[in-house]
């Protein structure tokens, strides 16, 4: 949502709010694995710093097993799923 904001504006975030509405993109809760691991990852990273928000996205991507992330934060770049492997990220980094 911030980048969405700071990039596009309000109708970026309206739209993504409607996929939220409808089912179509879910938000998650952080377990208290998740949390755990979360905290690792800010830890591991702190010299960027990793943000809760980029490390609790690190940590439910791992959960869910998939490598596959929307994010217009170059930061993803640099982060490893799993502490080995790249992300997929869309839209495409240019």
């Amino acid at each position: 949502m911030y980048f969405l904001g700071r990039t596009i504006g309000w109708q970026a975030q309206r739209q993504l709010w409607r996929l939220i509405d409808d089912d179509r993109l879910v938000v998650m809760d952080l377990d208290r694995e998740s949390r755990s691991r979360a905290s690792a990852v800010m830890e591991k990273y702190r010299a960027l710093p990793a943000d809760l928000a980029d490390a609790s996205l690190i940590a439910l991507a791992e959960r869910l097993d998939t490598r596959t992330l929307f994010t217009f934060d170059s930061d993803f770049l640099v982060y490893r799923w799993k502490d080995r492997l790249t992300f997929h990220i869309l839209p495409e980094p240019k």
